[in-house]
């Protein structure tokens, strides 16, 4: 009886065993499965071939490329407007008709007297010119007499061609036009403000009846009637920073999509990089002004528009890749978070086999979505699509 009670417990007890044993070993095989392949719960990806475009991305605002300020060379009241906002119009158009003050007006008079007195003079040498060569002839006179009024009408002429060019200033140049009833005096003189070249009215900040200030002596003060500009040239200007800056050049290609049209992408090129940089109200970084060229005329695009601009700095249209989180870039423990800038780590992806194992890979371009695999990987390959959460994973486990 004893000897069969000894005997059970013995099989109890190694049958204890056994299952201690067993737990023992599930527990291992799980927590080894555990931190070397959960390939249950990991979505996968397979490398890819296709194209890769490293780019920076910016916003901007569509301008034209040529503007001009239209103001007038006289001061005076707007009589007529021809011209609105947004109106097409061609060189030498009339977009206004200016009354004069009466300073203006004065000096207008002033200067028509000057020419003609000095014309009169100018006739009145060319005769006696006239009458000395002629006496001359006879042997009358002398010929220094002849050099005299020759110099004398040189000096008459040079006055009466600048007294002339003043007149201009005045009156050609601002298309001055006498107004009904040229013998009255009393009446003013208009002056005709011309467009001086073709292009879109952009802005006409003055109405009818409003007193303007001529731009001829100072074009800082002066009124500002219209504002041109030429469709034909448009860009967009974006402020890119310093920490960009370094990368770009002149002719780089540009995507364009437009805020009002984002199913569209116009071409463009970099076409000049302002060489001082700036700090813009309400930020702190410096940047610098680019201006990019749209190569593709579009009449839908219009001066002021917001868009996106996609400044391509290098691309491969055939390439192995991988969604960009598809690969983490690990600096190792010797690099603190803060040290980064300016360090290179190891890319490591988590690639399918029996399980997901850490290999390390060589990357090249980069894009906001996909990664250049440049060895470590073959086309086909599958890998893990988040690998930073995978790896900060495998490291925790690794220090417990």
């Amino acid at each position: 009886m004893a000897a069969s009670w000894s005997k059970r417990r013995k099989l109890i007890i190694g049958a204890i065993g056994l299952v201690v044993v067993a737990g023992m070993i599930a527990f291992n095989l799980q927590r080894e499965n555990k931190a070397e392949s959960p390939t249950h719960d990991i979505e996968a990806v397979p490398v890819r071939r296709g194209a890769v475009v490293e780019q920076l991305k910016e916003t901007g605002r569509i301008e034209f490329v040529r503007t001009v300020e239209v103001k007038s060379t006289v001061s005076g009241e707007i009589v007529h407007l021809f011209a609105e906002p947004g109106q097409a119009v061609s060189e030498g158009d009339m977009l206004a008709i200016i009354r004069p003050d009466p300073n203006q007006t004065l000096q207008l008079y002033n200067k028509r007297a000057a020419v003609e007195r000095v014309r009169i003079d100018l006739e009145q040498v060319r005769k006696d010119l006239a009458r000395k060569e002629a006496l001359k002839k006879q042997n009358l006179i002398a010929e220094e007499e002849i050099e005299r009024v020759r110099d004398q009408l040189e000096k008459t002429l040079n006055a009466y061609q600048l007294a002339r060019l003043e007149l201009e200033t005045l009156e050609t140049r601002s298309n001055i036009q006498q107004s009904e009833g040229h013998s009255s005096k009393a009446q003013l003189d208009n002056v005709r403000v011309l467009a001086p070249a073709s292009g879109i009215v952009i802005a006409r900040p003055v109405e009818i009846g409003e007193v303007v200030v001529s731009g001829i002596l100072s074009t800082v003060t002066g009124t500002k009637l219209f504002e041109i500009g030429d469709p034909s040239l448009m860009m967009v200007k974006s402020h890119i920073s310093e920490v960009d800056v370094g990368r770009l050049l002149p002719g780089q290609d540009v995507h364009i999509i437009a805020d009002a049209y984002p199913d569209t992408t116009y071409r463009g090129e970099v076409y000049r990089i302002a060489p001082v940089g700036q700090i813009r109200q309400g930020s702190n970084i410096v940047s610098f002004e680019t201006e990019i060229r749209i190569l593709d005329r579009e009449p839908r695009l219009r001066q002021g528009m917001s868009c996106d601009v996609d400044i391509v700095f290098a691309q491969r249209d055939s390439a192995l890749y991988l969604p960009i989180e598809a690969a983490y870039e690990h600096f190792g423990d010797a690099v603190r978070e803060g040290d980064k800038k300016g360090a290179r780590g190891r890319f490591v992806v988590f690639a399918k086999r029996d399980s997901f194992v850490k290999r390390e890979i060589q990357v090249g371009l980069k894009s906001d979505s996909r990664v250049e695999v440049l060895s470590g990987l073959a086309i086909g390959d599958s890998v893990a699509v988040d690998a930073e959460k995978l790896f900060k994973k495998r490291e925790e486990e690794r220090d417990e």
